[in-house]
């Protein structure tokens, strides 16, 4: 619900609508944040989410381990049967992840696939990823979200670490980050590129000092304004653009009662260019209140006849512990995008291990005239039952 979500959406193409805060706004089916791209160099990248599913590990001896899944999912008019391969060394530097998905629909039963292969060399210099994702056209799912069909998604990553005897640094690494997107139905044409080298360096007090360059290349299948402003004029589809930019970032000490990050970003955009800056801050009245406040600000400039915008979020929280067992906090967000002022509390009592029970208040307003949008009260309960 950021800023960044129009920014990334910008960068991808038209293809679906999705409701939000009562108003209609156009997301991507291919869209991916930063934190999804950042995910691969992490390890924790994965394809598109078929089904949530616990894994059986056994304890062998042998000198790698490796769990099998055969999954049967039976739907009132959808079907679909999965095997899933997981590779776990025991030294921990082989990490993979293989799976082959189908899913059946009614007077519609070939292709319909969906796969993936990723695997991971991890050491503590070395870290390379390998990831590979087929998702069909016709491929459905009940249980989970498919962010987009009818594509193929390679991405390839190496980072290196350093750990100098240094009395004020840490560590400092570099990174590299590859990630392409073919469409199917373009006859399998490069869609999306995306390439990213980040060096980062940390410090003995655990503050970290970043640099990141990234290149991007969208094509665009339809016309579309990135500005997402009113009446703006779309870029012209069937088009492809080429754009970067350079961002630097800071993070302080999150052990510090008062902690912040800073990320300034400059470069090309489409056929313009834009400047950003985000950046988090939190203070701690320790042991009982977390005070927070998230900010996003872009400024987007294309060139005539093409509109200028400047979006910017703001979203402060409040988190209090007030025992041992319940827990409020509420957050308050403002976006100028949409025109939306939100509200969320939630009030969570921890009644037993692991089971608790929320009531949750969700206020939205129209930002112009301040007139309620959706408004909800919800009861949620979760248990955790130990057998």
């Amino acid at each position: 619900k950021s800023v960044e979500r129009a920014i990334t959406d910008a960068t991808k193409q038209k293809n679906g609508k999705r409701k939000w805060k009562g108003k209609e706004c156009v997301v991507a089916n291919n869209s991916d944040d930063n934190e999804t791209k950042k995910s691969l160099l992490k390890g924790t990248f994965q394809g598109p989410t078929v089904k949530k599913q616990k894994s059986k590990e056994k304890m062998s001896s042998e000198p790698t381990k490796a769990i099998i899944d055969l999954v049967i999912d039976p739907a009132c008019s959808k079907d679909a049967i999965g095997i899933d391969y997981n590779l776990n060394s025991n030294n921990n530097k082989w990490i993979g992840k293989f799976f082959t998905h189908k899913s059946f629909q009614p007077n519609d039963n070939k292709g319909n696939l969906s796969s993936q292969a990723n695997l991971i060399y991890n050491t503590r210099i070395w870290r390379f990823n390998s990831d590979w994702v087929y998702v069909d056209d016709d491929f459905t799912s009940d249980l989970g979200f498919i962010p987009r069909t009818g594509i193929f998604k390679s991405g390839t990553s190496a980072s290196r670490n350093f750990y100098p005897n240094n009395k004020n640094i840490n560590s400092h690494s570099f990174s590299l980050l590859n990630l392409m997107w073919f469409q199917k139905n373009l006859d399998y044409k490069k869609t999306d590129h995306f390439f990213s080298f980040e060096y980062e360096l940390e410090f003995k007090k655990q503050s970290k000092l970043g640099i990141e360059s990234k290149k991007q290349f969208v094509y665009l299948s339809s016309p579309f304004d990135p500005s997402r402003s009113d009446n703006g004029k779309p870029l012209p589809g069937q088009t492809g653009y080429d754009f970067g930019n350079w961002s630097i970032s800071y993070q302080s000490p999150l052990a510090n009662t008062f902690n912040f990050t800073s990320t300034f970003s400059y470069g090309t955009f489409f056929n313009g260019t834009r400047f950003s800056y985000q950046g988090t801050t939190q203070y701690r009245f320790q042991p009982k209140v977390i005070l927070s406040l998230l900010w996003d600000y872009n400024k987007i400039i294309l060139p005539n006849p093409y509109p200028t915008t400047n979006l910017l979020l703001i979203s402060p929280k409040i988190q209090v512990t007030l025992n041992r067992n319940l827990f409020w906090s509420t957050l308050i967000q403002y976006s100028n995008q949409i025109d939306d002022f939100g509200i969320n509390s939630r009030l969570q009592w921890r009644f037993a291990p692991l089971s608790d029970l929320y009531l949750v208040y969700n206020d939205s307003y129209d930002a112009e005239q301040f007139s309620p949008v959706f408004r909800s009260i919800n009861l949620k309960l979760t248990y955790w039952i130990n057998l």
